[in-house]
């Protein structure tokens, strides 16, 4: 017969332990996952700034385009 290790309730030291790592890697995992979401939240938040900032440019730069060429062929 082989030995099995006591159960946790007889090793209250070593359980506790086990439960201390466990809520140790949890909140790092669960603080790892948050700034994750937090850089691509930021990073889409730049590239929808980014996008908007070309076309509200390239939409004046046109408008200005069209009103200089319509003025000088007038």
């Amino acid at each position: 017969m082989l030995r099995h290790p006591p159960p946790c309730h007889l090793e209250k030291h070593s359980c506790s332990k086990n439960v201390v790592v466990v809520v140790v890697v949890a909140v790092v995992v669960v603080v790892v996952l948050v700034v994750v979401l937090l850089v691509v939240v930021v990073v889409v938040v730049v590239v929808v700034v980014v996008v908007v900032v070309v076309v509200v440019v390239a939409v004046v730069v046109v408008v200005v385009v069209v009103v200089v060429v319509s003025s000088i062929s007038s």
